[in-house]
């Protein structure tokens, strides 16, 4: 197989083979943890992580800070710099709310739950993926006791994240150049056969 083919061949197959890969990092951990979830720019978002029933408290961390959780969850009340400034809450079950989504907020998230004895019983690190099309569903939160109650609504105006059209149309384009290089290389045989056939005739 000639060079070229063996470069578009290996290509393709990356491309083509991105999307599982990328679904793969999308397991679900026993707590319902996503390890990619996705977010809209202009809107809130959930990201979701049930850690109520296994953890009596929990603290959510971002890039910027390892040891300044953003938001907390100790003894029944709900604090941190992140539930402070507004920018973030919690569900029903620890999920993190984001009020308003930025690129900012383009990173990866952590929690640590901790048992009655202040042992770690678990440990999620989510990455969190800022678009900038109109998701599927919105998100109507109403605020109780510190906690933010959280409903789905369907949204019509539902569209793929950009990153999937993005590898679609690459994948598009390179079966269509694996295609042509098929046909100029079947063309190029030929062509070879019938000059081999001529000079042995001659």
């Amino acid at each position: 197989m000639d060079f070229e083919l063996k470069w578009l061949v290996w290509l393709g197959s990356f491309f083509i083979c991105s999307p599982i890969f990328v679904k793969g990092l999308s397991t679900e951990d026993l707590q319902n943890c996503p390890a990619v979830q996705y977010g809209t720019i202009g809107n809130s978002a959930i990201i979701q992580c049930d850690v109520r029933k296994s953890s009596a408290q929990f603290y959510w961390f971002d890039d910027s800070s390892n040891d300044n959780p953003i938001i907390r969850y100790e003894n029944g009340t709900t604090s941190g710099r992140g539930y402070d400034s507004e920018e973030y809450n919690l569900t029903s079950d620890g999920s993190l709310v984001i009020n308003e989504v930025n690129f900012i907020e383009n990173r990866n998230y952590t929690i640590k739950a901790l048992d009655e004895s202040f042992e770690l019983v678990e440990m999620e690190t989510i990455t969190f993926i800022v678009g900038t099309m109109t998701p599927s569903r919105n998100v109507s939160m109403t605020t109780r006791d510190d906690m933010t109650t959280v409903t789905s609504m369907p949204d019509g105006d539902g569209g793929l994240p950009i990153w999937v059209i993005i590898i679609i149309i690459v994948a598009a384009l390179v079966v269509v150049c694996l295609i042509v290089a098929v046909i100029i290389k079947v063309v190029r045989k030929k062509d070879k056969e019938s000059r081999q056939k001529m000079a042995g005739s001659a």
